[in-house]
């Protein structure tokens, strides 16, 4: 009987996502892919758009850093940053032009992608708006290849 080193006791063990179907020991394997691709359209009267000029960057540091509890109290100046460095996705009203929803994604448009900062105004959520901007986003990113997107 051999001895367990108190390495070998700090090493914790969780149970694998995947199904054991999946598992083959000492070859890893990838997750199978997604076969549900019919993503919502936005719901007419709608309309996304990832121009950073169009941004209400007021509008979208309001929502995140008094409602959002991720970014509460975040800067104006650190949101402005954050912005900058990301690809950014607005989602505005037709007729008026007002933006309604805003999410981020900083990626390095080849393997990695993280979605960020997803918010939906308060008068909108539940008409689909929100599930519509993340589908739009992820058709985004499928050209460049990206296979995960962190949430």
């Amino acid at each position: 009987m051999s001895q367990v080193t108190a390495a070998e006791k700090s090493i914790i063990f969780l149970p694998s996502p995947f199904p054991r179907a999946f598992q083959t020991p000492g070859k890893p394997q990838e997750p199978p892919a997604m076969t549900d691709t019919s993503a919502p359209p936005l719901p007419d009267g709608y309309e996304l758009s990832t121009d950073p000029a169009r941004l209400d960057v007021e509008r979208v540091h309001r929502w995140l850093s008094t409602d959002a509890y991720w970014a509460i109290g975040r800067s104006r100046e650190k949101q402005e940053r954050a912005i900058a460095g990301s690809i950014n996705f607005g989602v505005y009203e037709g007729a008026s032009g007002d933006q309604v929803a805003y999410a981020r994604v900083v990626t390095d448009r080849c393997t990695f992608a993280w979605l960020c900062d997803v918010y939906v105004d308060p008068s909108v959520r539940g008409s689909s708006v929100g599930t519509a901007l993340v589908a739009a986003l992820r058709a985004h990113l499928e050209p460049f290849g990206v296979r995960r997107t962190m949430r």
